[in-house]
């Protein structure tokens, strides 16, 4: 499931910190009484990073961000304003919440991640849908295309 997706802005980048929609929130169970929690996301490298989201305490609407190592993150993939951050949630059979971040930047068109050495992949939004090609290496010297509806 995907739990959201985000063009970067500048204070994204620069602030420590990924601002991100309210609607969001489900996907992280906070404790009554807290106002914030902390996962573990892993990136297309199987690399674990640890978060956190908070929300406000005051105010009408939750306005919820991440940080933990989002500074460290933004470092190591070079992310940048006008780049994209997806964030999806699988719910195995035992209740355990696995995350996975991905990193993605907009060249002629399309978006590809750049976190990933063994593939590249190439995603274009048609309407609502978004269709994804992944090219990946293999040893047959051969480019095996994969589609993913996200």
């Amino acid at each position: 499931m995907e739990v959201m997706n985000k063009i970067i802005s500048e204070s994204d980048v620069n602030n420590d910190r990924l601002e991100f929609p309210a609607r969001s929130l489900s996907a992280f169970p906070m404790p009554d009484g807290q106002n914030s929690v902390q996962f573990v996301a892993f990136d297309m490298q199987e690399q674990q990073w640890r978060f956190e989201v908070s929300i406000h305490n005051e105010g009408r609407y939750a306005k919820p961000w991440l940080n933990g190592e989002w500074h460290d993150y933004v470092h190591q993939k070079g992310l940048k304003k006008g780049d994209k951050v997806t964030l999806t949630m699988d719910e195995e059979e035992n209740g355990e919440r696995i995350y996975r971040i991905r990193a993605e930047r907009k060249h002629y068109g399309f978006w590809y991640s750049f976190d990933d050495q063994l593939s590249l992949w190439l995603c274009n939004e048609l309407g609502q849908n978004t269709i994804c090609v992944c090219l990946e290496e293999v040893p047959t010297s051969f480019v095996r295309l994969v589609l993913l509806p996200l």
